[in-house]
């Protein structure tokens, strides 16, 4: 009976583990999509997370960063992953 006890927390916790993997995947895909969206001028990362809370994108800090990285490169948008604070400055020119 133990055994069988033993299997049936395995097998949910098989379960949970997929059901992340799947909403971090779902996640990094809207990430994706964004990010090809707007290539070059992102929002920061905390405009992002709560953009995808709000549109039921709900994981841990870990997953989030995780699928933010994954869909950097999956959508080709290194502006997405430069370091630092984002320049508000712009720079006019004459024309």
């Amino acid at each position: 009976a133990e055994a069988a006890a033993e299997d049936d927390g395995a097998a949910a916790d098989h379960a949970r583990v997929a059901i992340t993997i799947a909403a971090e995947r779902r996640l990094e895909n809207w990430l994706a999509d964004k990010m090809r969206a707007n290539p070059d001028s992102p929002p920061g990362k905390a405009v992002i997370k709560e953009e995808a809370e709000a549109a039921g994108h709900s994981v841990s800090e870990r997953a989030f960063l995780r699928a933010y990285a994954n869909a950097v490169k999956a959508a080709e948008a290194p502006a997405w992953s430069a370091p630092g604070r984002k320049s508000k400055r712009r720079i006019e020119t004459a024309g």
